[in-house]
């Protein structure tokens, strides 16, 4: 009826504990698959904000040429 105390060798209490070295491997290239994850994320967001930001400055860039050429143009000396 009663369960019988377990007989746990040396050997296999460092298999079966949770801070076991392989646990601790385990657990280790989780959170480096994680980190390498976030970085990845942050990589890819910077490099669209780049793109983003060198489409919006050469629009820029052409609109002040065209606005600075067309005030040029009306623009009599006295």
């Amino acid at each position: 009826m009663f369960s019988k105390p377990r007989a746990i060798s040396p050997k296999a209490s460092v298999i079966t504990l949770p801070c076991s070295a392989l646990n601790i491997e385990a657990i280790s290239f989780r959170l480096l698959c994680t980190k390498l994850r976030m970085l990845n994320m942050i990589s890819a967001r910077r490099d669209k904000l780049v793109a983003r930001h060198a489409g919006k400055a050469a629009v820029a860039a052409a609109t002040a040429e065209s606005i600075s050429s067309t005030e040029a143009k009306s623009t009599v000396a006295d």
